[in-house]
């Protein structure tokens, strides 16, 4: 479960109020957003294992519609946006794989904050797989 909440624009900023537990993946429209496209921000805390914090890590952020910038403790990790619009984008139907940088993850609590806009029909980080994978075990994944 993700915390999610629509937005105004994507540097709009939340409040505690305004987040709601939603599914991840799936969209956003079969969980109580019918029909709302625009911007909206997910968010999810986690901590991460000792024996993982010397590996090399890859983000798994699934397939997003349309448009994403993806946050690990406040810092970009990866962004994905063809600058086309609605009708021709295939962001859609783009796996977000996204390096963890050296460094980032902490030993405590840890935030992913991902910015999604959608352009029209369904939104959202809507399906593949979601989670962090060693870049190794990921590398034997896609083969």
């Amino acid at each position: 479960v993700w915390s999610f909440s629509p937005v105004r624009g994507e540097d709009s900023p939340t409040t505690d109020a305004s987040w709601r537990n939603i599914m991840v993946p799936g969209a956003w429209e079969y969980q109580g957003f019918l029909k709302y496209d625009g911007f909206a921000r997910y968010r999810r805390t986690f901590t991460v294992p000792p024996q993982l914090m010397k590996e090399s890590l890859v983000l798994l952020m699934g397939w997003i519609d349309d448009f994403d910038k993806t946050y690990i403790n406040g810092k970009l990790v990866g962004s994905t946006n063809d600058g086309r619009r609605y009708g021709e984008s295939q962001s859609y139907q783009q796996q977000r794989v996204y390096e963890i940088p050296p460094g980032l993850l902490i030993g405590g609590i840890n935030t992913i904050d991902v910015v999604v806009e959608d352009m029209g029909n369904y939104g959202g980080i809507w399906g593949g797989v979601v989670g962090i994978a060693t870049k190794e075990n990921y590398r034997r994944y896609v083969r």
